[in-house]
């Protein structure tokens, strides 16, 4: 059996290879150091009356989350040029349960706004250092970080 190699050929193919290990190598790299957390927000049937209410996901230093105002907030949320800061923006429907994937700021917390018809509690700060994972429950008028974990799974009074 005679094999014929078109040594060009050859060449390109090993020249693409190597870029392509090369690429490979360096997007892997660059991808690791990405940290993501993972949002996933339970919407009681009753939250906001049971209308649809938005909740906007902005990288903030903790300090200025202590002074962030409703209406600073919603003019970040709704700027035109869209504000930098501001990282998501979605609609919570009443009873469903939305999950949302977040790239970490580098050095800020996550402040998490929601703008109810009648607020209560209506800014959450998760600050650093973040985790991968929140679990977070929008009740009435309020938003809060849903505990999870053994000892709330026997607690027989949480109302979760």
């Amino acid at each position: 059996m005679i094999v014929f190699v078109n040594w060009k050929s050859y060449k390109n193919s090993r020249l693409l290879l190597l870029i392509l290990i090369v690429l490979v190598v360096f997007f892997s790299a660059g991808c690791s150091s990405i940290k993501k957390s993972k949002i996933i927000i339970y919407s009681d049937k009753n939250a906001n009356e049971g209308k649809p209410v938005c909740l906007v996901i902005k990288s903030v230093h903790s300090n200025e989350f202590r002074t962030d105002s409703y209406r600073k907030i919603s003019e970040a949320a709704y700027s035109t040029p869209v504000d930098n800061t501001i990282l998501e923006k979605v609609m919570l429907i009443p009873g469903k349960k939305k999950k949302i994937k977040i790239i970490q700021p580098e050095k800020e917390s996550l402040g998490l706004y929601c703008f109810f018809s009648e607020p209560d509690k209506w800014k959450l700060l998760l600050q650093r250092p973040l985790k991968s994972k929140y679990k977070i429950k929008i009740k009435e008028n309020s938003i809060k970080i849903r505990e999870v974990g053994f000892f709330k799974s026997l607690n027989p009074f949480s109302d979760d």
